[in-house]
C-alpha cells in the first residue's frame, strides 16, 4: 500500500517548518510554506500570496521575491529573519495545498525512477516509503537516484535496509532529520529479522485497517 500526502505531512512540518512568507532556504533557494521551493522568480505568480484578505497583485509578489531573494545575508538565521521584507502570506490552508500539489509532483516522479528498485515504492514497507520519499523531497527524485547508488543498489533493490540506514545521511539536513530517517530503515531491517519495532509502518497500516496502532499513531514520533 502506497503511502498518501496526509502520512507524509507531518513530518514535513516537522522538518521542513511551516512558513507564510518567503524565505531563503540554507542553499540561498526562495521558498515558502512547507519547504516549497520556487525555481525562479516566474514561479512566484502561482503563489496565492495575499495581504489582508486580498490577493497581492503579480507586481507585488515579484517584489516580495526580488527582496528576499537579494538577502543572502540572511539565510543563515532562518526563516524568521525574512519576515519584515514583505507583508504578504499564505493561509494554512493554501500551505497545505501547495505541499499535497508539490507531494503529488514529487511522488510520480520517484516511483518512476525507483519502479524497478526492490519491486517499486507499493513493496516496501510503509516506513520505508516515508524515509525514501523524505530524501526525495528534500535532495529530488533525481538527486536521491543518482547521489545515492549504493543506496538504491546495494539497499533498497535487495530490500537491505540495514544498508539503506547507513547509506542514507544527507549534506545539508538537520541531524535530527538524518536520524530520523535512518531510524525508519533500521526498524524496517529489524522487522525484515522477524524483530517488530512499533515505529510508523505499523501506525499507518493501524490507521487503515482498524487495528490497534501499537506504541504509535503520529508516523513522526520516533525521531
Amino acid at each position: 500500500m502506497l503511502i498518501t500526502a496526509d502520512d507524509y505531512l507531518p513530518i514535513a512540518r516537522r522538518f521542513e517548518g511551516d512558513i507564510p512568507w518567503l524565505y531563503l532556504d540554507t542553499v540561498d533557494k526562495v521558498t515558502i510554506g512547507i519547504g516549497h521551493m520556487l525555481p525562479n522568480a516566474a514561479a512566484v505568480g502561482a503563489i496565492p500570496l495575499g495581504r489582508n484578505g486580498q490577493a497581492a497583485s503579480d507586481s507585488d509578489k515579484q517584489t516580495a521575491y526580488a527582496a528576499v531573494a537579494a538577502a543572502t545575508d540572511r539565510a543563515l538565521r532562518g526563516a524568521n529573519a525574512f519576515q519584515d521584507l514583505s507583508d504578504l502570506r499564505i493561509t494554512p490552508e493554501q500551505s497545505a495545498d501547495l505541499f499535497r500539489s508539490k507531494f503529488a509532483e514529487i511522488f510520480a516522479e520517484t516511483q518512476r525512477l525507483f519502479k524497478t528498485v526492490g519491486g517499486g515504492f507499493a513493496a516496501w514497507p510503509a516506513r520505508v516509503q516515508l524515509a525514501t520519499f523524505d530524501m526525495a523531497y528534500n535532495l529530488g527524485p533525481q538527486g536521491l537516484y543518482s547521489g545515492f547508488p549504493t543506496f538504491r543498489t546495494k539497499g533498497l533493490a535487495v530490500r537491505d535496509y540495514q544498508v539503506c540506514a547507513e547509506e542514507c545521511r544527507r549534506i545539508g539536513p538537520s541531524p535530527a532529520r538524518n536520524a530520523w530517517t535512518r531510524d525508519q530503515f533500521e526498524a524496517a531491517a529489524q522487522d525484515a529479522r522477524g524483530r517488530p519495532s512499533g515505529l510508523p509502518g505499523q501506525a499507518l497500516r493501524s490507521r487503515r485497517t482498524g487495528k490497534p496502532a501499537g506504541r504509535s499513531g503520529d508516523p513522526s514520533a520516533s525521531a
